[in-house]
């Protein structure tokens, strides 16, 4: 579909005044925004991105969109990151290599990062909070490691409430390997 641009009609709509939270909230061509999954934090983000492009006195739709595609490749490039640290964590140099060369070459990783989606700002928040669960160590463990990457999952479920499923599954995976106790302390950070 094409919900990357509602999310930027709707943030425009918001920054040029054309219409108020409450009529997006409440009506978006018949169907209420909220009711079909949207996220409104996200909204909320492409609307401060746009009132920062027109503070630095940036108005042309084409230079907005612009930056808020170089924004979301950088972000692209924050799941690279992640995929070869959390590789390089499990696994050996080679392999991180390895995935961090396929990740950055795959079509669809191009392709999706200049999407204005919350689904890629959602999977940045995922990879850095798998990352900070790979990063601990048994002897160095702290619970504020789980507390933490539970708080990062929970973010990325406020963008994208598919994530949730994630959230559960790892909660689940805890539960199995380590105890309780870790499964709730992920939980109660989300």
């Amino acid at each position: 579909g094409f919900d990357h641009y509602m999310y930027v009609e709707n943030a425009q709509s918001l920054v040029s005044g054309s219409a108020t939270m409450q009529q997006i909230v409440d009506s978006d061509n018949g169907q209420p925004f909220v009711s079909r999954g949207h996220s409104m934090i996200y909204l909320c983000i492409n609307a401060s991105i746009f009132y920062v492009c027109e503070l630095i006195g940036v108005f042309d739709p084409q230079s907005k969109m612009y930056i808020m595609r170089l924004i979301h490749a950088m972000l692209s490039m924050l799941t690279i990151y992640y995929c070869y640290r959390i590789t390089y964590r499990l696994a050996n140099r080679k392999a991180a290599l390895a995935i961090g060369i396929l990740t950055s070459m795959l079509w669809f990783v191009p392709n999706i990062c200049v999407k204005t989606l919350p689904e890629n700002l959602a999977s940045v928040l995922l990879l850095a909070a798998i990352y900070r669960l790979a990063k601990t160590r048994q002897r160095t463990y702290k619970h504020a490691d789980d507390i933490f990457s539970g708080f990062l999952m929970g973010i990325s479920v406020s963008f994208c409430y598919n994530m949730a499923l994630l959230i559960i599954g790892a909660a689940i995976s805890f539960l199995i390997k380590s105890g309780i106790k870790r499964a709730l302390l992920l939980l109660f950070g989300a």
